[in-house]
């Protein structure tokens, strides 16, 4: 979306109050650059995701945040009536296909052949808005539900990364470091990348956030660390936000996409971040504890 103050904002799938969105800053006005909406240059206002990254493009897009005590934090909300323009994923990506993007078409065309259907596809990020700059862009799909997820990981890990093995993510650490070809590949010869969402609305997948107010919402007050055996391909992992059943009823939630791949991928894991106003859940990727991974013992989903 873009906002009436000229930001280009992507809408996180988190729970907010009616009318609101959680939002993430990516692009600002600017004097000169090769992205271009229309006759306006944009310039990239995020250098990477996780915590450290929303932060510091909060700062530099001149974003602001309120204070909402259901999440007991500071929340980058935007109200749906400042959008200029919203473009809606599978709107956006029928719209691509249409007028001939073909990065777009590439990449769509790999991934059905690949079981992913096209109705459960949509598209995000400069493509979506048409300020993309052909070769340079990537082509950021969103796939809906467990499914079309766990199909679009497979289809990705068996492609050539378009990056290497990351050791954190925006401040959240990840030992061993992680592969990342799951998420971004080369499709087709098309640098691409995707992410998983609920059908049924923000965050519906996952017990301890699946509403507004989150019902067991973090305590930015409690850092912990905790040993957790997460049984392998649970498909919640891949749907944003990241959420996984470990044993004894815990749930492992991440607010970065980013660490999907080893939640999916199980095991016995070592995490670091805040604890759940009820005991019941343990964020990742919070700005005020970012938190770590470390796989001690890795298992594989058949």
């Amino acid at each position: 979306m873009i906002s009436r103050g000229l930001v280009v904002l992507q809408a996180l799938g988190l729970p907010a109050p009616p009318g609101y969105a959680v939002v993430m800053p990516k692009y600002v006005a600017c004097a000169s650059s090769a992205w271009r909406a229309g006759p306006l240059p944009l310039c990239r206002v995020i250098d990477e995701y996780g915590p450290r990254g929303l932060g510091s493009a909060l700062d530099r897009a001149g974003a602001r945040t309120e204070w909402d005590p259901a999440y007991s934090a500071p929340m980058p909300y935007m109200h749906w009536s400042e959008a200029l323009l919203a473009a809606h994923p599978q709107e956006a990506l029928h719209h691509a296909l249409q007028t001939g993007d073909g990065e777009v078409a590439a990449v769509v065309w790999e991934l059905t052949r690949a079981g992913v259907p096209l109705e459960d596809m949509g598209l995000t990020g400069s493509h979506a808005l048409s300020f993309h700059v052909p070769g340079v862009s990537d082509v950021d799909i969103v796939v809906y539900g467990p499914d079309a997820a766990e199909a679009a990981y497979h289809a990705f890990k068996a492609r050539r990364p378009a990056s290497p093995p990351r050791r954190s993510v925006g401040g959240l650490a990840i030992e061993p470091p992680w592969p990342t070809g799951w998420r971004r590949a080369l499709v087709d010869g098309v640098a691409a990348s995707w992410m998983g969402a609920p059908r049924e609305g923000p965050a519906k997948h996952c017990p301890p956030l699946n509403d507004y107010p989150p019902r067991d919402p973090p305590d930015p007050q409690r850092c912990v660390r905790l040993e957790v055996s997460v049984e392998p391909g649970q498909a919640s992992a891949l749907l944003y936000p990241p959420c996984v059943e470990a044993g004894e009823g815990l749930w492992v939630v991440s607010f970065e996409y980013n660490i999907a791949g080893p939640l999916y991928e199980g095991g016995v894991l070592l995490v670091e971040g805040v604890a759940s106003a009820r005991g019941g859940a343990v964020y990742l990727g919070t700005r005020e504890c970012p938190g770590r991974v470390r796989a001690l013992r890795l298992t594989r989903p058949g």
